[in-house]
């Protein structure tokens, strides 16, 4: 259980270093504010899935790994959306942003995010993450000193997206279940007492 204080001083905490973040890489390039930048965000996925999961009994867990069902950022965005942890609008901001990092990291060329593709992503990721009441803060404190506009609209989106997810994994609790599963005999028994394994009890 999290206080209301303590809740304000993690978002204020986690605003200040997702903005200095956000803003160190898009001083660098744009490769690295859509490249480390995503990837900051499928780190924060993670975490969110994991805040909500029920923790694997050997300590360490393998299922993000490499190679691993949810070790793909696609696979992240597509789990979080079909568990209700993430909205359609955040769902289609991300696949928004999946797509051009795809294309920057994986693209011979230099890609630059005032290419028409690029540019009309980014508007699709800006027109969701405005709806958030991070943004109004967010735009000031991480567009300083950025030079292109799409950059710095796309930057905001990022820190928007980061600030959002960490809040929810700070805040979420493991998933729990009407009737989960279980092989446990006399919790079994206990359920058709009650009449809540499926098959209707008489009266």
């Amino acid at each position: 259980m999290t206080s209301p204080s303590r809740d304000a001083r993690f978002k204020e905490e986690v605003s200040n270093e997702v903005a200095k973040f956000v803003g160190t890489l898009a001083a660098e390039s744009e490769r690295s504010a859509v490249v480390l930048g995503s990837a900051r965000i499928d780190l924060a996925l993670e975490r969110l899935l994991k805040s909500v999961m029920r923790h694997h009994p050997g300590g360490s867990d393998d299922l993000f790994d490499q190679d691993r069902p949810l070790s793909m950022f696609s696979a992240k965005i597509s789990l979080c959306h079909r568990l209700g942890i993430i909205d359609p609008d955040f769902e289609h901001a991300l696949q928004m942003l999946r797509k051009i990092r795809n294309d920057f990291a994986h693209s011979e060329k230099k890609e630059s995010l005032d290419d028409s593709r690029h540019k009309n992503r980014v508007r699709e990721i800006v027109k969701e993450m405005q709806k958030a009441s991070a943004w109004k803060n967010m735009y000031p404190a991480v567009c300083a000193g950025i030079k292109t506009q799409t950059l710095a609209d796309l930057s905001t989106a990022l820190a928007v997206m980061i600030i959002l997810l960490e809040i929810a994994s700070h805040l979420n609790q493991r998933i729990s279940f009407t009737y989960p599963i279980s092989l446990d005999a006399r919790g079994d028994q206990e359920d058709l007492k009650k009449g809540t394994m499926g098959v209707p009890t008489e009266a």
